[in-house]
């Protein structure tokens, strides 16, 4: 890094982990002086954190619908007892 405005560009890489020994050590010393950064790194780590969960909730849910599966009814449904959602309901009139 030859120039204090470069420094800026790597709150990305930083916030990724993606750069080198000597970038992160020179980031660290701007990072202690500069809010503007500190925020970047805050809110860019927020957005992965987030990102994270929801691919994590996604693979979840992608995982359960492969394993859910319709069971056929086996039978009659008056006989195993389950007279199923309608039961108990009125009939309509007719």
């Amino acid at each position: 890094m030859r120039h204090t405005r470069d420094v800026h560009t790597l709150a990305g890489p930083y916030a990724m982990d993606a750069i080198s020994a000597p970038d992160r050590a020179s980031f660290e010393r701007h990072l202690g002086r500069c809010e503007e950064c500190a925020r970047e790194i805050a809110s860019l780590r927020e957005a992965t954190a987030r990102l994270a969960t929801a691919a994590a909730v996604a693979a979840c849910a992608h995982a359960d619908a492969g394993s859910t599966r319709i069971r056929p009814a086996s039978g009659n449904a008056a006989a195993s007892g389950h007279a199923g959602p309608a039961a108990g309901r009125p009939r309509p009139a007719g």
